[in-house]
C-alpha cells in the first residue's frame, strides 16, 4: 500500500528504497496508458514527430523514476528525479504545443495536467527527502556509498 510522504520522514530508520512504497510509478504509469492512445490520435502529419517526442520523454521519466527508485544513494535518488521533473517539464510543454496546433482539446490538456502535476509533486517531495537524507548523512561523516540492492532484494514499485 502507498504510504503518505510525512509518515516516512518522520520515521527515523527509513531505507532509501522506502519510495518503492509509493505509488509515484503507478501515478506515472497510469498517465501513460491516459498518454498513449491520446497522442495515437494525433493527425498522422504531428504523431511522428510532436507524438513521438512526447511519448520519448514519458518513457524516459519512467526509467528515471525507476533509477531512483535502485539507488541507495540519496545524491544519486535526487539528481535521477531532478532529470524526471525536467522530463515532465518537456512533456507538459509538448503538450501544450498539441494544444495549440489542434491536435489535443483544452479539456484533453487539463486532464492530462491534473495527472502530470500530481506525479511532478511526488517526484518534487521525494527529491527533498532524499537532498535532506544526504545532508544527513553527511553530517554524520557517512559517506554515500552509491550502493546498489544486492542481487535478489531488488524493490518493485506498484
Amino acid at each position: 500500500a502507498p504510504f503518505h510522504i510525512s509518515e516516512i520522514m518522520s520515521h527515523p530508520k527509513t531505507r532509501l528504497s522506502i519510495i518503492d512504497k509509493l505509488d509515484v510509478l503507478g501515478k506515472e504509469y497510469r498517465f501513460s496508458l491516459k498518454l498513449y492512445p491520446t497522442v495515437e490520435n494525433f493527425d498522422r502529419k504531428f504523431k511522428f514527430t510532436i507524438g513521438d517526442r512526447i511519448i520519448d520523454a514519458e518513457e524516459r521519466a519512467e526509467e528515471l523514476i525507476i533509477d531512483a527508485n535502485r539507488t541507495t544513494d540519496p545524491l544519486k535518488a535526487a539528481g535521477f528525479l531532478h532529470d524526471a521533473l525536467t522530463e515532465f517539464e518537456k512533456i507538459e510543454t509538448k503538450l501544450r504545443r498539441a494544444t495549440a496546433l489542434g491536435l489535443l482539446s483544452p479539456d484533453t490538456e487539463g486532464l492530462l495536467f491534473v495527472d502530470l502535476d500530481d506525479i511532478r509533486g511526488d517526484a518534487k517531495h521525494w527529491r527533498s527527502y532524499f537532498l535532506k537524507e544526504y545532508k544527513r548523512q553527511q553530517k554524520e561523516g557517512r559517506s554515500s556509498g552509491g550502493e546498489q540492492h544486492p542481487a535478489g532484494s531488488e524493490p518493485t514499485m506498484n
